[in-house]
């Protein structure tokens, strides 16, 4: 379950990184940062969690929040209760 909330979330921010004028990241690169995630969010670190998204993320997680939240003040204001 956590592994396919991690790749919905992923995908989440991939267009963000795709759209910075940096070289695509590698399988390693996107391996990395997933394993991050998901230790952020198994170990409930706000703080590596919070910083997984980007300002302008659009987050939706049926489980605590059926609406979607657009943007940093209302994902991090719908994920404080799940921390």
């Amino acid at each position: 379950m956590i592994r396919s909330i991690a790749v919905a979330f992923t995908m989440l921010l991939m267009p963000s990184v795709f759209a910075q004028s940096q070289p695509a990241p590698t399988k390693a690169d996107v391996r990395e940062a997933l394993a991050k995630f998901i230790r952020a969010f198994d170990d409930l670190d706000w703080e590596h969690f919070r910083l997984a998204f980007d300002d302008n993320a659009t987050v939706f997680y049926p489980r605590a929040m059926p609406q979607r939240a657009n943007g940093r003040a209302e994902f991090e204001k719908a994920f404080k209760t799940v921390f």
